[in-house]
């Protein structure tokens, strides 16, 4: 992968994970496991490219560290929707993402 593509993954990576945090801390799980579902795919895409190896574990430790939180987040919407019943549960629209644009 060409230097310039993976500084752009880079830069996604780093937008998907500060949008996730921030529906996070709004409440919005559902959205913030979106968000962290995505980064998983983009540093697993970087860990991929990764150019040796303590790259690519760093890469794919960090991929699985937001499988865990998404694992979590998966939990604790559950059981938010087990309390406050199907119909009740908190519903957010879908916010749109930002797209890479590729050159």
């Amino acid at each position: 992968m060409d230097p310039a593509k993976y500084r752009k993954l880079e830069e996604y990576s780093s937008y998907l994970a500060r949008t996730g945090e921030k529906f996070e801390k709004e409440g919005e799980k559902i959205l913030a496991i979106r968000e962290y579902l995505k980064l998983v795919d983009v540093l697993l895409l970087m860990a991929d490219a990764a150019p040796n190896y303590p790259a690519w574990l760093q890469l794919s430790d960090r991929a699985s560290a937001y499988q865990k939180k998404v694992k979590g987040l998966i939990a604790a919407a559950s059981l938010e929707t087990e309390t406050t019943g199907p119909n009740e549960a908190k519903v957010s629209p879908v916010a749109p993402s930002s797209p890479i644009k590729s050159k």
